[in-house]
């Protein structure tokens, strides 16, 4: 056993072993925390991208029951969207594109249905409850659009967004943090 050690083709394999895993595991526990603390932003802080999507499925579901109530047919598409996001958002998933693609089509279906509300003729509470929404929707989407969290992506693509630091992340499984845009 001791010659198979002493051979040099054998140390250079072991030396070479050493430190790709040693290469690897700083990779994957140091650059993870890194991900991880950039990936953190989009969840925590009541002023996250993720308590402002909040906001706005809050918002969404109460122009969905005002559109219920007064039988307008879109009210069951943006529950469908409202009940995704939410699944979404309490996983705390880190697919930022597929919350992105998601939150663009409950946009879409929230200004509808502001719309077709608009166009109602609602009773006072109504009209109270559908200007609260409004304005709650509105004030999420700015908040999202205003976020950190774009510009700490950003930077941190700009800085770690090449080879071989890409490599060696999907080597050990991490994911590089996503714009939400």
């Amino acid at each position: 056993m001791k010659q198979f050690f002493s051979r040099r083709s054998v140390a250079i394999l072991l030396a070479i072993f050493v430190v790709l895993s040693t290469v690897l595991l700083q990779t994957r526990f140091r650059f993870g925390k890194r991900i991880d603390a950039v990936t953190e932003q989009f969840y925590s802080g009541s002023d996250s991208v993720a308590s402002e999507l909040g906001r706005l499925t809050d918002a969404s579901e109460i122009l969905a029951g005002l559109a219920h109530l007064y039988d307008l047919g879109e009210a069951d598409d943006a529950r469908n969207l409202i009940a995704s996001m939410r699944e979404l958002l309490r996983l705390e998933s880190d697919d930022v594109a597929a919350i992105h693609v998601l939150y663009k089509d409950l946009l879409s279906e929230t200004f509808t249905l502001e719309s077709l509300l608009n166009r109602q003729e609602l009773s006072d509470t109504d009209s109270a409850l559908l200007f609260a929404a409004q304005h709650d929707a509105a004030q999420a989407k700015a908040a999202i659009d205003a976020s950190d969290y774009h510009d700490t992506v950003r930077a941190f693509l700009r800085r770690y967004d090449h080879f071989p630091t890409t490599s060696l992340a999907a080597i050990v499984g991490l994911k590089m943090p996503q714009v939400f845009s």
